[in-house]
Order: C-alpha cells, then sequence, then structure tokens
C-alpha cells in the first residue's frame, strides 16, 4: 500500500529520495496492511526503543535538563520518530519536526496533534541558529541520495540549529545498496558530514532486516542475543556533542 507524495519542491534531490521511498513502500508493502506491527518486526521496533532509551539515560546523565529540552527531527515523516520522546517524559509542545513530504505532515497532524510538524526542507530549515536541545535524524540519511552534497548542506543546517553545549542524534542504517537505493551511514561517513563534533556515545538498535526480521518472528526471545554480534547490527544510535560556545574574555583592568 503505497502511499502518494506532495513534495516540497521539484529539487533533483527530492524527486531521487521520493523515489527511493516508493522503492521502499513497494518492498514492506506485505507489513503496510497492517496498523499494529506484525511479528517481523516487532523485535525491530522494541529494539530500536531500546537504543534510544539509552541514548536519552546518557543525555540526562550529561546534565540536559529533558523538562525543558527542545528537540527536532529532520525528515520526521508523520511524527512516528518523534513519538518515541513523547514517551519517554518529554511534551508535546518540546517537539518539532521537518519533512520534505506533505501529506506525511498532514497524516502526523491528525495522529498527534501539537507536535509542531512543518512542510520544508532540510537543507534549508526553518529556524534560527541554535533553537534546539538536540536535533536528530532517524532512517532519513539512508533514503536521501548521495549526490549534490544535499546531506552535508542537511547536516550543515542540524549543527546551525542546534545550541551550543547541545546534541545531535544520527540513527540510521550503517550500510547500505545503490541497488536497494538505501544510502548508508557509516561511521567514518557521520564524521565526515559533521566534522570535528565529537561522538560521545553509540548504541546497538536494530539487526539487518534479513536477519532481524525472521528471528524476531520466528525466535523473538534470541533478538537480544543475535544483537551482541556486532556485525549484525545494522543500525546504531549515535550521539554527537556540539561544543559549548567560548566564555567571554575578562576585559582588561584599567591600571
Amino acid at each position: 500500500m503505497s502511499q502518494s507524495y506532495k513534495r516540497v519542491a521539484d529539487d533533483q534531490h527530492v524527486l531521487k529520495t521520493e523515489d527511493a521511498l516508493r522503492h521502499w513502500d513497494s518492498r514492506r508493502a506485505g507489513d503496510q496492511q497492517w496498523i499494529t506491527h506484525p511479528p517481523q518486526n516487532i523485535g525491530q521496533v522494541v529494539y530500536r526503543h531500546d537504543g534510544f532509551l539509552r541514548a536519552l539515560f546518557e543525555l540526562e546523565r550529561r546534565g540536559l535538563d529533558i523538562t525543558k529540552a527542545n528537540v527536532l527531527d529532520v525528515g520526521a515523516a508523520n511524527g512516528y520518530g518523534l513519538r518515541y520522546f513523547l514517551v519517554n517524559g518529554f511534551r508535546v509542545d518540546q517537539l518539532h519536526g521537518v519533512d520534505l513530504f506533505a501529506d506525511r505532515v498532514e497524516m502526523g497532524h491528525q495522529i498527534t496533534p501539537g507536535i509542531d510538524l512543518r512542510h520544508g526542507d532540510g537543507a534549508a530549515l526553518p529556524y534560527p541558529d541554535a533553537s534546539f536541545d538536540i536535533v536528530c535524524e532517524q532512517f532519513c540519511f539512508c533514503h536521501i541520495p548521495d549526490q549534490a552534497g544535499i546531506k552535508e548542506k542537511i547536516s550543515a543546517e542540524m549543527l546551525r540549529v542546534t545550541k551550543p553545549g547541545g546534541y545531535i542524534l544520527v540513527n540510521d542504517w550503517r550500510m547500505g545498496s545503490e541497488s536497494k537505493k538505501l544510502y548508508g551511514m557509516s561511521v567514518s561517513r557521520i564524521k565526515a558530514f559533521f566534522p570535528g563534533l565529537p561522538i560521545v556515545a553509540r548504541y546497538r538498535s536494530q539487526l539487518f532486516p534479513p536477519i532481524g526480521r525472521p528471528v524476531s518472528k520466528y525466535f523473538p526471545a534470541l533478538y537480544g542475543l543475535f544483537r551482541l554480534v556486532p556485525f549484525l547490527t545494522g543500525s546504531w544510535l549515535t550521539v554527537l556533542q556540539k561544543p559549548a560556545a567560548a566564555a567571554p574574555s575578562a576585559g582588561r583592568t584599567a591600571g
């Protein structure tokens, strides 16, 4: 059950992203007939949430005030990824998202009224500098083809709207396939897109789908054990921190 996409523009990267999403809609057609998650996806969802919870705990341990932190999700679709924040102590007024396709944003408004979902391009975010404590992308980069420096523009925008001392979360597949229209985000690529930002933590998320889906469906009790094997873990949540603003130099006292 593929969905229609009302795009923000006819730019080449938008068209290619739309093509990649349509491709994955067709591959997941069997899943999309269900409103709930089918058994083959339950383990994938549970362990995505596991990595996310561990990252949030680490941010709070580092001093982030969850009750005041503003969050932006780039490529938010219908707000699905933002709902992970919602069930873990964040209020709807703290949550913001941008997506290229208007119908996904409209659906999000219906599902979770109150979350600030906007139709827009991550390469030109409609927010002032230093607006958010957390800026994330969740399986967004993997659907954007590697061309024309678009990911570099999006990552630069993510960095621009992150507050000094704030955090950038990259939750994505670490490997991809051109033929499958999936574009992976390895550690080296994350470092290239966010140069100079230290990686402060990384958490296992989901197994690669050809392994994770059958394990989830037929051997759910073993999913956590399979995830301990590093090369089977397909997606990781990487936490980067933007440097805090330098303290102003003290003025010289007149003598």
